[in-house]
C-alpha cells in the first residue's frame, strides 16, 4: 500500500471496483445513480467537482461512499486491484452553512452508511470539554470520527490553523465538501458572489443541455432580488432540474410554476390547457376565484384567517404566555457566553418536554414551540440569577402548560446550571 498509485478510480475497469464495494458495504438496492458513478471517481482520484443536484438525489452519498470504499479497501486489500489511490485512515471534512444542517448529516450518515460524524460547533465542543474528552487528538489522529461538519467560522479558528498544519492530518483527508456553496462564496476564495453564480450557471447550462428558453429562466432565478443567495439545492429545484424519467424529458413546467410571479393557477391552466379556456387562464381577481392564490393575495393586499381545528374535550386551554414582569432590583446578568450555554440547555430540555408530550392526543393539536415556548427560556436566562429555589421558580411558570409534571426536572436543571456556574461560571461585572 506504500507504492505510488499507478491506476485510477475513474478508470473504466476500476468503476465496476466501486460497484462491487458499493454493493457489499452499503443497503443500496439498486447500486449508485448514473451521475453518482463518476463524481466518486473522482473524488477518490482526488479531483475536484462542482455537483449541482436536486433535492433527494443523493448528495448525501457523495460525502459518505468514497469513505466507505476506502476503509473496505484497506481491510480486504488482497481482494481488489491494488495500486488504486488510497489513505491509511481516510475521512472527510463537510463545510455546512448551519448547525441544523451538520446535526442532520450525523444523524441521516450514521444511519444509512454507519459512519462516525463530528458535527463542530459550540454545543458539542462545550459538551467534549465538560467531559474532558480531547477532541483535537481525536481529530489530528483521524480514528475517532469518519466525517466532521463544521461551519466556516469554526474553519477560520486557531484550532483549525493548528490542525491544518499537521502532516498526518492532511495525507489522510481524503475530501473536502462545501455543502450549499452558493451561501458559503467566501469559502471558496471567490471575491464578489457574481463569480461563483458565473461558474454555476455556466455548470448547469452545460451539463443540462438546456435551451435558451431555460438559459434565461436560469439566468432571472439568480438574478431575483427576492433570493439573493440561491442553494445549489433550491436552484436546480426551482429549474425543474430532475433526475431523468424514462421518456428522458425534465420537468420544465414546475421551473415555470415555481417562477411564475402574476397567478399560479393561471399559468398552471394555461400549461394544461384546463377548460373552460380562455376563464380558466385568468387570474384569481378577474375569474372571481373565492380564495385567491398567494401572488394575487399579495398583489391586492388581500389576506386570510383560518381558524384552528376545535380542541378536543380533555384538552387544556390555550392561554397565551405573559412573561412576568421584570423587578426594577438590578441584578448581575450572565455574559453573553454564559447566557448561551443556559439557553442551550434549556433548548434541549425543552426538546425533550416536547418529544415526550407532542403524540398524547390532548396535545397533538399543538404545534411543538408551546410545550416550551421561547419566551419562557428568555425569561429564564434573564433572571437565572434571581432563580434559587422552586419558589423563585414559580412565577415564570404559571401560563405553562405543563409546570405540574415537569416543574421538578426544570427545576434540577437550573440547579445544575447554577452549581456549575459557581465552579466555573463568573458572572460579568
Amino acid at each position: 500500500m506504500s507504492e505510488t498509485p499507478t491506476l485510477h478510480w475513474k478508470d473504466k475497469t476500476r468503476l465496476e471496483t466501486i460497484k462491487l464495494i458499493v454493493q457489499q458495504c452499503t443497503s443500496f438496492p439498486n447500486g449508485l445513480y448514473s451521475y453518482q458513478l463518476p463524481l466518486i471517481a473522482k473524488i477518490l482520484d482526488g479531483e475536484d467537482v462542482l455537483c449541482i443536484t436536486a433535492t433527494g438525489d443523493g448528495k448525501s452519498a457523495l460525502f459518505a461512499i468514497p469513505i466507505v470504499i476506502l476503509r473496505e479497501y484497506n481491510t480486504n486489500y488482497h481482494l481488489y486491484p491494488q495500486g488504486l489511490p488510497t489513505r491509511a485512515h481516510p475521512f472527510g471534512i463537510m463545510i455546512t452553512p448551519t448547525k441544523g444542517l451538520a446535526n442532520t448529516f450525523v444523524y441521516q450518515l450514521k444511519r444509512d452508511f454507519g459512519l462516525s460524524v463530528l458535527s463542530y460547533n459550540h454545543e458539542t465542543i462545550s459538551r467534549l470539554q465538560r467531559n474532558k474528552v480531547n477532541f483535537i487528538s481525536g481529530i489530528l489522529e483521524c480514528r475517532e470520527w469518519d466525517l466532521i461538519c463544521l461551519d466556516p467560522e469554526h474553519l477560520t479558528g486557531k484550532d483549525w490553523r493548528a490542525i491544518t498544519d499537521c502532516e498526518f492530518f492532511l495525507s489522510n483527508l481524503l475530501q473536502c465538501t462545501i455543502d450549499e456553496t452558493s451561501l458559503q462564496p467566501f469559502v471558496l476564495g471567490f471575491k464578489k458572489k457574481a463569480e461563483l453564480e458565473e461558474i454555476i450557471t455556466q455548470s448547469l447550462e452545460e451539463s443540462l443541455s438546456l435551451q435558451n428558453k431555460q438559459k434565461r429562466q436560469l439566468r432571472k432565478v439568480l438574478d431575483n432580488p427576492i433570493d439573493p443567495y440561491v442553494t445549489s439545492t433550491g436552484m436546480s429545484t426551482r429549474l425543474g432540474v430532475r433526475r431523468q424519467n424514462n421518456s428522458g424529458k425534465m420537468e420544465y413546467y414546475r421551473a415555470q410554476v415555481s417562477a411564475e410571479k402574476d397567478c399560479i393557477p393561471a399559468l398552471v391552466n394555461s400549461i394544461f390547457q384546463n377548460p373552460p379556456l380562455p376563464f380558466s387562464q385568468y387570474d384569481c381577481i378577474h375569474a372571481s376565484r373565492k380564495v385567491l392564490c398567494g401572488n394575487c393575495s399579495t398583489r391586492t393586499g388581500v389576506s386570510y384567517e383560518f381558524p384552528p381545528l376545535p380542541q378536543p374535550l380533555d384538552a387544556p386551554p390555550l392561554t397565551p404566555f405573559i412573561a412576568p414582569l421584570e423587578s426594577s432590583e438590578k441584578k448581575t446578568k450572565l455574559s453573553k457566553k454564559n447566557a448561551a450555554i443556559v439557553q442551550d440547555k434549556l433548548k434541549s430540555f425543552g426538546s425533550l418536554v416536547c418529544n415526550a408530550e407532542r403524540d398524547k392526543r390532548k396535545y397533538r393539536h399543538l404545534p411543538d414551540a408551546i410545550h416550551f415556548p421561547c419566551t419562557l427560556i428568555h425569561s429564564l436566562v434573564t433572571n437565572f440569577e434571581s432563580i434559587s429555589n422552586c419558589i423563585d421558580l414559580d412565577p415564570y411558570l404559571l401560563n405553562w402548560i405543563h409546570r405540574v409534571d415537569y416543574r421538578l426536572q426544570l427545576d434540577d436543571v437550573l440547579s445544575d446550571l447554577c452549581r456549575t456556574r459557581q465552579e466555573k461560571i463568573p458572572t460579568s461585572p
